[in-house]
C-alpha cells in the first residue's frame, strides 16, 4: 500500500468516525451545532466515497468531471461557511479588526497559483468559501482575544475551523509544486492534519457549548435523582390499591394475554 492509498483510506475512516460521533451527540443533545456538523461530514463523505473506492477499484485518480468528483467537498464548504456564521458569539457579531481581512490577500494569491491548472469553478468556489470561514474564524478569535478579560470564553470550534482551512491551503499549494520523493512532499502530512482537525470540530463544539452554559438534557445527575424520587413517591401505600394489585396478578395467571397492559 503507497501513501496515497493510505491517505485515502486514513480520509474515509476518519469522516465516518466524524459523522458517527457527531450522529451520537445529536440523538444525545439535538442542538444547531451538532446538526450542522453532520451535514457537513455527510457532504464530506460523497466525495471520500467516490474517490476512495475509485482509486482502489481502478488505480487511478477518477476521470470524470471535476464539479463531479468535487461535489461533495464543495456542499461542505458551503456547510461549514453557514456552521461559522451561524455559531458566532452574538456579541461579536458586529467587531472588526484590520486583522479580520488578512485571509482575503492571502488567499487571492493562493487562487492565482491554482488557476494555473484549471478547474476554474472548483478553485473559485473553495476559495471564495474558505475566505469566508477564515475571516469569521479571525473575527471570533480577535473578539476573544479582546473580551477575555471580560469573561469571554475561548472559540474552540472557530478555531479548529481556523487551522482545518490552514491545513487545507498547505495540502493544495504543495500540491502545485513536485518533490522527490512522497516522504518530502508536504501535501501528505497536510492532508493527514486536515482530516485529524475534522475530529476535533465534535469535541470543540461540546466544548463551546459547556463553556456557554448548555447542558446535554437527561446527564444532568440531579434531574435523574429528582426523576427517581418523583417515582418513588408515586408507589401506593394504600391496602387496598395493594390487594387489587395482588387480585389482578392472580387474574394474569388465567389470562396471560392481560399482561402486555402492564409491561
Amino acid at each position: 500500500m503507497d501513501i496515497e492509498t493510505f491517505i485515502n483510506i486514513f480520509t474515509l475512516a476518519v469522516t465516518l468516525a466524524g459523522l458517527l460521533i457527531s450522529l451520537f451527540k445529536y440523538i444525545d443533545s439535538p442542538k444547531r451545532g451538532w446538526l450542522y456538523i453532520i451535514f457537513f461530514f455527510l457532504a464530506d463523505i460523497l466525495s471520500e466515497y467516490y474517490w476512495t473506492a475509485y482509486t482502489l477499484i481502478i488505480k487511478e485518480d477518477p476521470d470524470v468531471s471535476a464539479l463531479l468528483a468535487y461535489f461533495g467537498w464543495n456542499i461542505a464548504y458551503l456547510i461549514l461557511a453557514y456552521a461559522s456564521v451561524k455559531l458566532k458569539p452574538a456579541d461579536c457579531r458586529r467587531f472588526f479588526h484590520p486583522l479580520i481581512l488578512l485571509p482575503i490577500p492571502v488567499n487571492a494569491i493562493q487562487f492565482f497559483i491554482y488557476i494555473r491548472y484549471g478547474g476554474l469553478f472548483n478553485n473559485l468556489w473553495q476559495c471564495t468559501l474558505s475566505t469566508v470561514i477564515a475571516c469569521v474564524c479571525m473575527q471570533v478569535i480577535l473578539h476573544y482575544i479582546k473580551e477575555k478579560k471580560n469573561g469571554a470564553h475561548f472559540p474552540y470550534f472557530h478555531t479548529a475551523a481556523l487551522f482545518y482551512i490552514f491545513t487545507q491551503y498547505g495540502s493544495w499549494t504543495s500540491s502545485c509544486f513536485d518533490f522527490e520523493s512522497p516522504a518530502t512532499d508536504p501535501y501528505y502530512y497536510f492532508s493527514f492534519a486536515t482530516y485529524v482537525i475534522t475530529l476535533f470540530f465534535c469535541s470543540a463544539i461540546n466544548k463551546d457549548y459547556i463553556a456557554e452554559g448548555h447542558t446535554s438534557p437527561g446527564k444532568d445527575p440531579s434531574s435523574q435523582k429528582k426523576q427517581l424520587f418523583s417515582q418513588t413517591d408515586s408507589i401506593p401505600s394504600d391496602n387496598r390499591l395493594l390487594h387489587g394489585r395482588l387480585l389482578s396478578g392472580r387474574m394474569d395467571e388465567k389470562h396471560p394475554a392481560r399482561r402486555r397492559c402492564y409491561q
